[in-house]
């Protein structure tokens, strides 16, 4: 059975609030928020609202981050939620979670987005996606693979301020940031 968007949402809420990833959550929020680091703190408009950076950091935390024993907090939520063969199928798409800055090219209303990253194609599946984006808007998010070019967003996706042209969008690979120099681009 394929993760489905609940799943992800059990999973990713059980990485934000479970006691044994509190000190190493703790540490990875410092490191992704740069609290540590010296200035204020100005986020552009639209993006330093306080849901949307904490679900950015969730999104980031269960399927980026590293534990010391390799594993992602959100294979470990999965070894804990789920059993069987949904076990297996969510952590080899936990495994291969991309965070992917692309272009939407299409939008099926109530169903899915189609996302171009150059030659790559990705039809994620979300309904919450489709009513939110547009074509020609830049969306930046971790998606997980769920069958046959069929993709899942993880939490914290965020419509990028400004529309790419022709120019940057065939060559949009080399401009790929991580999601902590995207959170540092938008303060």
């Amino acid at each position: 059975m394929p993760l489905t968007a609940g799943l992800i949402e059990g999973i990713s809420a059980w990485c934000a609030v479970d006691d044994t990833l509190a000190e190493v959550r703790s540490e990875a929020r410092n490191r992704f928020f740069g609290y540590d680091e010296p200035g204020d703190i100005n986020y552009m408009a639209d993006a330093g609202e306080f849901n949307g950076r904490e679900r950015r950091f969730e999104g980031w935390f269960g399927f980026d981050f590293t534990l010391t024993d390799g594993q992602h907090p959100a294979e470990v939520g999965a070894d804990i939620l789920l059993k069987g063969t949904e076990l297996a199928s969510a952590l080899d798409s936990i495994r291969l979670a991309r965070f992917v800055t692309a272009v939407v090219t299409m939008v099926r209303p109530g169903r899915s987005v189609y996302l171009e990253l150059e030659d790559e194609e990705f039809e994620v599946t979300s309904r919450r996606l489709s009513q939110a984006l547009y074509r020609d808007d830049v969306l930046c998010a971790h998606i997980l693979p769920v069958g046959r070019k069929r993709w899942l967003e993880c939490p914290g996706w965020l419509v990028w301020p400004a529309t790419f042209g022709p120019g940057i969008r065939s060559r949009l690979k080399t401009f790929q940031l991580d999601p902590i120099q995207e959170e540092r681009f938008l303060r």
